[in-house]
Protein backbone atom coordinates (compact mmCIF):
# COMPACT_ATOMS: atom_id res chain seq x y z
CA UNK A 1 0.00 0.00 0.00
CA UNK A 2 0.89 3.41 -0.66
CA UNK A 3 2.38 5.05 2.94
CA UNK A 4 0.36 8.25 1.94
CA UNK A 5 -2.83 6.28 1.46
CA UNK A 6 -1.54 3.80 4.70
CA UNK A 7 -1.26 6.66 7.02
CA UNK A 8 -4.72 8.60 6.05
CA UNK A 9 -6.51 5.01 7.09
CA UNK A 10 -5.08 5.46 10.84
CA UNK A 11 -7.27 8.31 10.79
CA UNK A 12 -10.43 7.21 9.64
CA UNK A 13 -13.19 7.02 12.03
CA UNK A 14 -13.55 3.81 11.19
CA UNK A 15 -11.88 1.13 13.73
CA UNK A 16 -10.72 -1.13 10.77
CA UNK A 17 -8.03 -4.32 10.57
CA UNK A 18 -6.28 -6.46 7.92
CA UNK A 19 -5.15 -10.12 8.80
CA UNK A 20 -2.17 -11.36 6.96
CA UNK A 21 -2.83 -14.82 6.91
CA UNK A 22 0.34 -16.63 5.34
CA UNK A 23 2.73 -14.20 8.23
CA UNK A 24 -0.34 -14.20 10.95
CA UNK A 25 0.14 -10.47 10.91
CA UNK A 26 -2.36 -7.90 12.14
CA UNK A 27 -2.42 -4.53 10.75
CA UNK A 28 -5.66 -2.10 12.29
CA UNK A 29 -5.89 1.44 12.62
CA UNK A 30 -5.81 3.28 16.56
CA UNK A 31 -9.20 3.67 16.79
CA UNK A 32 -9.83 -0.22 17.26
CA UNK A 33 -7.74 -0.09 20.42
CA UNK A 34 -8.60 2.99 21.94
CA UNK A 35 -12.25 2.34 21.71
CA UNK A 36 -11.91 -0.08 24.18
CA UNK A 37 -9.81 2.18 26.27
CA UNK A 38 -6.17 0.32 25.25
CA UNK A 39 -2.61 1.80 23.92
CA UNK A 40 -2.56 1.22 20.28
CA UNK A 41 1.47 0.50 20.91
CA UNK A 42 0.76 -2.47 23.41
CA UNK A 43 -0.85 -4.29 19.84
CA UNK A 44 2.20 -3.43 17.66
CA UNK A 45 3.26 -6.31 15.70
CA UNK A 46 -0.13 -7.96 16.81
CA UNK A 47 -1.26 -11.47 15.83
CA UNK A 48 -4.81 -13.09 15.55
CA UNK A 49 -4.43 -14.17 18.35
CA UNK A 50 -3.90 -11.14 20.62
CA UNK A 51 -7.12 -9.78 19.80
CA UNK A 52 -9.36 -13.38 19.82
CA UNK A 53 -7.82 -13.85 23.51
CA UNK A 54 -9.58 -10.86 24.81
CA UNK A 55 -12.86 -12.58 23.43
CA UNK A 56 -15.60 -13.89 25.97
CA UNK A 57 -15.76 -17.14 26.80
CA UNK A 58 -19.36 -17.74 25.76
CA UNK A 59 -18.59 -16.12 22.34
CA UNK A 60 -15.29 -17.32 21.62
CA UNK A 61 -16.32 -20.58 19.87
CA UNK A 62 -18.87 -19.38 17.67
CA UNK A 63 -16.36 -16.28 16.40
CA UNK A 64 -13.70 -19.03 16.18
CA UNK A 65 -16.35 -20.68 13.71
CA UNK A 66 -17.55 -18.07 11.64
CA UNK A 67 -14.04 -17.14 10.99
CA UNK A 68 -13.21 -20.69 9.93
CA UNK A 69 -16.18 -20.76 7.31
CA UNK A 70 -15.02 -17.84 5.53
CA UNK A 71 -11.60 -19.45 5.62
CA UNK A 72 -12.58 -22.49 4.31
CA UNK A 73 -14.60 -20.90 1.28
CA UNK A 74 -18.17 -21.44 2.51
CA UNK A 75 -19.05 -18.34 2.82
CA UNK A 76 -17.53 -14.55 1.38
CA UNK A 77 -18.46 -13.01 4.09
CA UNK A 78 -17.73 -13.32 8.04
CA UNK A 79 -20.18 -11.59 10.21
CA UNK A 80 -20.25 -11.95 13.88
CA UNK A 81 -21.06 -9.67 17.05
CA UNK A 82 -19.40 -11.04 19.92
CA UNK A 83 -18.88 -9.58 23.38
CA UNK A 84 -14.85 -8.11 23.70
CA UNK A 85 -12.96 -7.07 27.02
CA UNK A 86 -11.84 -3.77 27.56
CA UNK A 87 -8.81 -1.87 29.22
CA UNK A 88 -11.49 -1.36 32.34
CA UNK A 89 -12.49 -5.49 32.79
CA UNK A 90 -15.70 -4.41 31.23
CA UNK A 91 -16.96 -6.03 28.05
CA UNK A 92 -18.33 -4.75 24.99
CA UNK A 93 -20.65 -5.90 22.15
CA UNK A 94 -18.50 -5.50 18.82
CA UNK A 95 -20.11 -5.93 15.11
CA UNK A 96 -16.98 -7.13 13.30
CA UNK A 97 -17.20 -8.34 9.80
CA UNK A 98 -14.74 -8.52 7.16
CA UNK A 99 -13.85 -10.33 3.40
CA UNK A 100 -10.89 -11.93 1.75
CA UNK A 101 -9.74 -9.56 -0.09
CA UNK A 102 -6.49 -11.65 -1.44
CA UNK A 103 -5.83 -15.17 -2.52
CA UNK A 104 -3.18 -17.40 -3.37
CA UNK A 105 -3.74 -20.33 -5.30
CA UNK A 106 -7.46 -20.44 -4.60
CA UNK A 107 -6.33 -20.19 -0.59
CA UNK A 108 -7.02 -16.92 1.27
CA UNK A 109 -3.86 -15.28 2.08
CA UNK A 110 -5.38 -11.52 3.11
CA UNK A 111 -8.41 -10.30 5.03
CA UNK A 112 -9.90 -6.85 5.81
CA UNK A 113 -13.11 -5.46 7.62
CA UNK A 114 -14.36 -3.39 10.14
CA UNK A 115 -15.43 -3.12 13.87
CA UNK A 116 -18.26 -1.34 15.17
CA UNK A 117 -18.67 -0.83 19.23
CA UNK A 118 -22.09 -1.46 19.98
CA UNK A 119 -21.62 -0.44 23.43
CA UNK A 120 -21.13 -1.81 26.51
CA UNK A 121 -22.76 -5.46 27.64
CA UNK A 122 -26.00 -4.66 29.65
CA UNK A 123 -26.59 -1.87 26.84
CA UNK A 124 -25.86 -2.32 23.33
CA UNK A 125 -27.08 0.19 20.69
CA UNK A 126 -28.64 -1.10 17.91
CA UNK A 127 -26.18 -1.24 14.96
CA UNK A 128 -27.43 0.48 12.03
CA UNK A 129 -27.65 3.61 14.15
CA UNK A 130 -24.61 3.21 15.24
CA UNK A 131 -23.70 2.89 11.48
CA UNK A 132 -25.63 6.02 10.44
CA UNK A 133 -23.45 7.92 12.92
CA UNK A 134 -20.16 7.18 12.08
CA UNK A 135 -21.40 8.09 8.26
CA UNK A 136 -22.95 11.27 9.16
CA UNK A 137 -20.18 12.39 11.25
CA UNK A 138 -17.72 12.32 8.13
CA UNK A 139 -20.81 14.10 6.19
CA UNK A 140 -20.55 16.93 8.57
CA UNK A 141 -16.54 16.89 8.04
CA UNK A 142 -17.45 18.15 4.53
CA UNK A 143 -19.97 20.27 4.75
CA UNK A 144 -17.83 22.11 7.31
CA UNK A 145 -14.97 22.06 4.66
CA UNK A 146 -16.80 21.34 1.29
CA UNK A 147 -14.72 24.38 -0.79
CA UNK A 148 -11.43 22.26 0.24
CA UNK A 149 -12.95 19.04 0.18
CA UNK A 150 -11.36 16.60 -2.49
CA UNK A 151 -12.07 13.32 -1.97
CA UNK A 152 -13.74 10.31 0.35
CA UNK A 153 -12.00 7.32 0.85
CA UNK A 154 -13.67 3.88 1.80
CA UNK A 155 -12.09 2.78 4.81
CA UNK A 156 -12.97 -0.54 3.66
CA UNK A 157 -12.10 -1.09 0.19
CA UNK A 158 -9.81 1.77 -0.04
CA UNK A 159 -11.27 3.04 -3.14
CA UNK A 160 -11.82 6.80 -3.07
CA UNK A 161 -15.14 8.79 -4.58
CA UNK A 162 -13.91 10.85 -7.53
CA UNK A 163 -15.42 14.09 -8.26
CA UNK A 164 -17.74 12.62 -10.50
CA UNK A 165 -19.40 10.70 -7.32
CA UNK A 166 -17.79 7.76 -9.13
CA UNK A 167 -16.16 4.98 -6.22
CA UNK A 168 -12.29 4.17 -8.18
CA UNK A 169 -9.35 2.53 -7.01
CA UNK A 170 -7.11 4.60 -5.80
CA UNK A 171 -4.66 3.58 -8.26
CA UNK A 172 -6.69 5.65 -11.04
CA UNK A 173 -6.38 8.77 -9.15
CA UNK A 174 -3.41 11.24 -8.74
CA UNK A 175 -1.99 9.60 -5.39
CA UNK A 176 -0.76 12.89 -4.05
CA UNK A 177 -4.72 14.16 -3.56
CA UNK A 178 -4.27 12.41 -0.61
CA UNK A 179 -2.30 14.87 0.82
CA UNK A 180 -5.13 17.07 1.24
CA UNK A 181 -8.10 17.43 2.80
CA UNK A 182 -10.29 14.95 2.49
CA UNK A 183 -13.08 12.20 4.91
CA UNK A 184 -13.29 8.91 5.24
CA UNK A 185 -16.30 6.53 4.79
CA UNK A 186 -17.41 3.67 3.42
CA UNK A 187 -18.56 3.35 -0.26
CA UNK A 188 -21.78 1.74 -1.44
CA UNK A 189 -21.00 -1.76 -2.53
CA UNK A 190 -18.94 -1.64 0.47
CA UNK A 191 -22.10 -1.29 3.04
CA UNK A 192 -24.40 -4.05 0.95
CA UNK A 193 -21.43 -6.74 0.90
CA UNK A 194 -20.42 -5.46 4.92
CA UNK A 195 -23.87 -4.98 6.33
CA UNK A 196 -26.58 -6.60 4.03
CA UNK A 197 -29.03 -6.73 6.72
CA UNK A 198 -28.65 -2.69 6.90
CA UNK A 199 -27.89 -1.21 3.69
CA UNK A 200 -31.23 -0.16 2.59
CA UNK A 201 -31.74 1.52 5.70
CA UNK A 202 -27.99 3.26 5.69
CA UNK A 203 -28.18 4.07 2.23
CA UNK A 204 -31.60 5.70 1.85
CA UNK A 205 -30.78 7.68 4.96
CA UNK A 206 -27.56 9.23 3.62
CA UNK A 207 -26.79 9.37 0.17
CA UNK A 208 -23.25 8.16 -0.43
Amino acid sequence: MNDILDNYLYKSIFPWWEWDIKNNAVTFNDKKATMLGYDPKDFRGAKYQNFTNLLHKDDYHRTMQSMKIVLDGRKELYQIDYRILASDGTYKWYMDRGTVIEKEYGNPIRMRGIVINLGSEDNPREASDILLDFIKTESKVYLNNKEQHIYTLCSNCSRVKAENDRWVPVSDIIISKLEGAGSHGICPSCIQKLYPEYAEKVLEAIPI
